[in-house]
């Protein structure tokens, strides 16, 4: 499917001091080009010395009825940006679908949805690209203690930027696809990882292959060449690093290009708050099993209360409580239950992540409490 592109001009300023990290747009330069991508808008920005600034959007790209997360990364001849569903254990939550979109530095776009490997419903995980495409294979890896596993054939999704798809088998358990100075290359596990104890803790030594691709990829399966180890930790980690763009403040003056509302029926709407509530009931008996019976969720908090506000797409949680830090009044900590589209967005280890930050002091200052309310 191929989006429509708007040409704009657009000044390229911001007060850097007012961003956030998580403000920032990721940009990749492509031949001649920069390709800024937004964090959180359906939105990109193609500069070229020379020419008129290209703003390209996707705003009704289908990723279903839940939340996203959102990669960025460069491409042999544009940006890919992947989109897979935020991670849910409740079988029963509103599903979502993985999706990507590639651009062009002439503002085409190519976007691709409803994404599975074969037949499978495992959730993806995005693995790289090289001048073939964006690669995909289903998230998971093997149990340590299963050799055997390491060396199954694994399937990977390619998509392609004229649209097309294809699968294509390693004969190991994929770990990246790269694009370098020596070609494209898969690069698969060797097998499974080396135990090695350390006290009363176990480390694993990973070790991978590396499998040269050819300009059209082949049906059959793909084997390394050699059983000698060519890439090990450290060269894995360092590589991996130059799949990321660099940050840049986002420009002024764009078109505004946002999410076109989901229709999410009433049912997953309560679904979606029911969880919510779910996350957090039960704040001050929390834990069970200690001598002293039932504990708070964070040492120091009592007189819980927890409160939806908000009709969708709007609707948020209100998880309030007192606690030693702020003896003032109550803290307070929102929890939006749906993104900017509408979209469900799972809770998962929010609680956890609030007693976190309660534990480890990780807390806005008192004095910028209002009302009687420190929110955090």
């Amino acid at each position: 499917m191929f989006g429509a592109t708007v040409t704009h001009r657009v000044p390229v300023i911001c007060d850097a001091g007012s961003m956030t990290h998580a403000d920032r747009w990721t940009a990749f330069d492509v031949d001649d080009a920069t390709i800024a991508v937004s964090p959180a808008d359906p939105v990109a920005l193609i500069r070229r010395s020379g020419h008129d600034d290209i703003v390209v959007g996707w705003p009704d790209l289908d990723l279903g009825h839940r939340s996203a997360e959102q990669m960025v990364i460069g491409g042999f001849d544009g940006v890919w940006v992947s989109y897979l569903p935020d991670e849910s254990q409740d079988p029963d939550y509103p599903q979502g679908r993985p999706a990507a979109v590639h651009i062009r530095v002439d503002g085409s776009l190519t976007t691709f949805t409803h994404l599975r490997i074969e037949n499978d419903n495992t959730p993806l995980h995005m693995c790289g690209t090289t001048r073939h495409g964006l690669w995909l294979i289903c998230a998971g890896m093997p149990d340590v203690d299963a050799p055997d596993a390491w060396k199954r054939e694994q399937p990977a999704l390619v998509l392609h930027p004229d649209g097309q798809q294809s699968i294509v088998r390693a004969g190991r358990q994929i770990c990246f696809a790269r694009d370098g100075l020596d070609g494209p290359a898969l690069i698969v596990y060797a097998g499974a990882p080396l135990a090695r104890s350390e006290g009363y803790a176990t480390s694993y030594e990973y070790h991978y292959l590396s499998i040269p691709l050819p300009e059209v990829l082949p049906t059959e399966t793909l084997a390394p060449a050699s059983t000698d180890y060519d890439w090990d930790d450290e060269s894995v980690r360092e590589l991996m690093g130059t799949f990321e763009g660099t940050r840049v403040d986002p420009p002024l003056g764009l078109p505004g290009i946002g999410w076109t509302l989901v229709d999410l029926p009433p049912q997953a709407q309560q679904a979606a708050v029911d969880a919510v509530l779910r996350e957090f009931s039960n704040l001050e008996d929390y834990w069970h099993g200690g001598k002293g019976g039932p504990a708070p969720l964070a040492d120091g908090m009592s007189e819980g209360r927890v409160d939806v506000v908000g009709e969708w797409p709007h609707t948020h949680v209100d998880v309030s409580f007192t606690h030693p830090f702020f003896a003032g009044g109550r803290m307070r900590r929102r929890v939006p239950v749906f993104d900017g589209a509408g979209r469900c967005i799972p809770p998962l280890y929010n609680s956890i992540h609030l007693m976190e930050d309660l534990d480890t002091r990780d807390l806005p200052d008192p004095s910028t409490a209002r009302d009687g309310i420190l929110d955090i």
